[in-house]
């Protein structure tokens, strides 16, 4: 979790009107489960005097009907789907009865300036191609000397850097 949160950490800095926030993290331990992420906006919606959305890439939309309280999940925090390069997601929501009958409460953001999902970031790594412009270059040398820090090689690196994002995901 510390990686997360620093990984996270150095992606934000220089952004003034974002901080990081270990909620999640924290309800986890209070549990001891992972906390589900209808409970997660519950608690955040708690903590914040602002409306909270929901955000999800367009690759793992189709899953959603399949979350827990996802129902209420959406009609609660309503949802921004973030698009990703290869997905229709307009087609997607109108194709798939569950979506289609929560469309009102669904904005598809299109504008994403990285519309880089977990999974290709971890599918580069394992295949030991670049991640350049994937993630910021801070987060990127994090990840090398991460690495590097704990004398991991090249091969142990992919391998614990999956095991981290495949937790997240």
């Amino acid at each position: 979790d510390d990686y997360r949160v620093q990984m996270i950490r150095l992606a934000i800095s220089g952004y003034e009107n974002m901080s990081v926030n270990t909620i999640e993290i924290e309800m986890a331990e209070q549990l001891g489960r992972q906390n589900k992420t209808i409970e997660t906006m519950c608690e955040l919606r708690k903590q914040y005097d602002e409306p909270l959305v929901f955000i999800i890439g367009a690759d793992n939309v189709a899953k959603l009907h399949t979350w827990y309280k996802a129902e209420e999940l959406v009609s609660e925090f309503g949802v921004f789907v973030i698009s990703r390069d290869g997905i229709d997601v307009e087609k997607l929501i109108q194709e798939d009865e569950w979506l289609n009958k929560n469309i009102s409460y669904y904005d598809v953001v299109d504008e994403a300036v990285n519309s880089a999902s977990s999974s290709e970031i971890r599918e580069n790594v394992k295949q030991g191609l670049s991640i350049d412009g994937l993630v910021c270059e801070k987060v990127k040398q994090y990840i090398y000397e991460y690495a590097k820090y704990l004398g991991l090689d090249y091969d142990k690196l992919v391998e614990e850097f999956n095991e981290f994002m495949f937790e997240y995901t």
